[in-house]
């Protein structure tokens, strides 16, 4: 029994150990932000991640469309899902501007 107890304490103080030097290697900066999921995605928008992430390909935006980034969006997480269903995150890449102009990358952002 209190070999069980003494195996329970220094497997939390491991825990411990491990969470704390995790936090304290990477160091918040003032640009240091979360970013929004929309309909189970996270908008990358003039950001880029901070974790790894497998790049899947990257979508164009429609000839015809709405100027509106909520429109815009949409349309672009409609197409992702579509092409890229393993996709969990987009990332504007380059200049947002009118949607036939715009690309964005599809990725996977890898589990902690």
């Amino acid at each position: 029994m209190t070999k069980s107890i003494e195996q329970i304490l220094a497997a939390c103080g491991l825990g411990l150990l491990v969470s704390f030097t995790i936090v304290q290697s990477y160091a918040l900066k003032i640009n240091t932000a979360e970013v929004n999921q929309v309909q189970g995605f996270y908008i990358f928008a003039m950001s880029s991640p901070v974790l790894e992430y497998e790049h899947l390909g990257v979508v164009t935006g429609p000839a015809v469309g709405s100027h509106e980034f909520d429109k815009l969006l949409d349309q672009m997480l409609k197409k992702a899902r579509k092409e890229y269903p393993n996709g969990n995150a987009l990332i504007f890449d380059g200049a947002i501007r009118q949607t036939h102009n715009t690309r964005v990358s599809v990725v996977r952002m890898k589990a902690l």
